[in-house]
């Protein structure tokens, strides 16, 4: 570890030592006792340790018009955001456990978004919630979708625009789909529905989406446990959100009995009107992406398109039962019309999954020789710093 995380790590456990136990998380900030304060966002330590734990993970560059975001490049072929986990019911409402080796930290914060230049990335954030998604439910289905960047929180008042936009403000690939039977399955990703799907799910199902301002900090309140306690036939245990003074817990989620242990890094009061994060990346951790996820990105095609013939294999199966079964109400015509259009957005993920695939290996590649030209020049530069420092001795 270097000096200048030991500092930073003791400052934290000197700050936290200071204000006695940790209290409980409250969104943005920790309620500890004696702090009155209502707007927090990162300090510049803060920061830091986001950059620092993603950047491992894949690069960070400036994408129009997001700003500075990151971009995960060891993902799966078809990976989606909110999909390597599973969900906890919460006093804060349902929580991401995420499974991703970079932890939960991007799905608690800022927003994700797909773009065609590279792919999926998220877009900084300096507000905690659960998570940042919106909710659809209906005919036996659960579908959520990570919300917009420009779906902005303001503290203490709420979003900028209301759920009723979700549908029109999220790309329809975004969804992640599961029958309400398997919401709550520690395996989740092995049940979501093929996103061509989402072209019916979306059709059949209602948005639920609502974020309640909980002292002034964001709460999920739209989809309710009650509603999926009837189709599941049981209980859905709640658990507790606390917030804890280990880094650690930001890289993985801690549960002890009904608790669940949260990090959250530094913060120090802000007057932000949303929760973006204004603080830019510091230059070691800029578009530095390794020689490892250079070379990964040749190996995405034969892997895209294993993962797209598997999706197709999917979507014949779920056609085949639907023939068998036909859902309630829905004619042979209109089953027929369904599965065509959802062939034809299979054709078109596939073929937007190419186009981004490509554009992310030519992108990655000049990141790649951007940091090698910035290498080389280092080098120039440290050598004539040599070349002046010897010259007095050889006169």
């Amino acid at each position: 570890m270097t000096q200048r995380w030991i500092t930073i790590l003791t400052l934290i456990v000197i700050v936290a030592a200071a204000g006695g136990c940790a209290g409980t998380y409250w969104g943005g900030s920790a309620t500890v006792q004696g702090s009155t304060s209502d707007d927090y966002a990162y300090a510049d330590a803060g920061a830091d340790y986001i950059y620092d734990a993603l950047a491992p993970y894949g690069a960070w560059a400036e994408v129009e018009p997001y700003g500075w975001v990151w971009c995960p490049l060891d993902v799966s072929p078809g990976w989606r955001p909110y999909t390597v986990g599973y969900w906890t019911y919460t006093d804060w409402g349902w929580m991401w456990m995420a499974d991703d080796p970079w932890g939960p930290l991007p799905y608690h914060y800022g927003r994700w978004a797909f773009d065609v230049s590279i792919g999926w990335l998220w877009v900084p954030g300096d507000v905690w919630a659960p998570a940042w998604v919106a909710w659809r439910y209906g005919d036996g289905w659960v579908g959520w979708a990570p919300l917009p960047p420009d779906e902005t929180w303001r503290v203490g008042v709420g979003f900028a625009y209301s759920s009723s936009e979700f549908d029109d403000r999220i790309d329809r690939y975004s969804w992640c789909f599961v029958p309400t039977r398997d919401f709550t399955s520690a395996r989740i990703s092995g049940r979501l529905a093929p996103p061509s799907r989402n072209i019916t799910l979306i059709s059949v199902t209602q948005d639920v989406t609502t974020y309640a301002v909980m002292d002034g900090r964001p709460a999920e309140r739209g989809l309710r446990p009650e509603m999926l306690e009837r189709d599941l036939g049981r209980p859905i245990p709640k658990y507790r959100v606390e917030e804890t003074r280990s880094p650690r817990a930001g890289r993985g989620v801690t549960r002890r009995g009904q608790t669940i242990e949260v990090f959250r890094p530094p913060v120090e009061p802000a007057s932000n009107s949303d929760d973006r994060l204004r603080v830019p990346p510091p230059e070691r951790v800029r578009t530095r992406p390794t020689r490892e996820m250079v070379e990964r990105q040749a190996r995405e095609r034969p892997r895209f398109e294993d993962r797209m013939r598997e999706e197709r294999a999917q979507l014949a199966r779920a056609h085949e039962q639907e023939l068998q079964d036909p859902p309630k109400g829905v004619s042979r015509d209109e089953l027929r019309r369904r599965h065509e259009a959802e062939m034809r957005a299979q054709d078109e993920r596939e073929r937007r999954g190419r186009e981004a695939l490509q554009k992310r290996s030519e992108r990655v590649r000049q990141w790649m020789e951007q940091r090698r030209a910035r290498g080389q020049e280092e080098e120039k530069s440290q050598e004539r710093r040599r070349g002046r420092n010897r010259s007095p001795e050889s006169n």
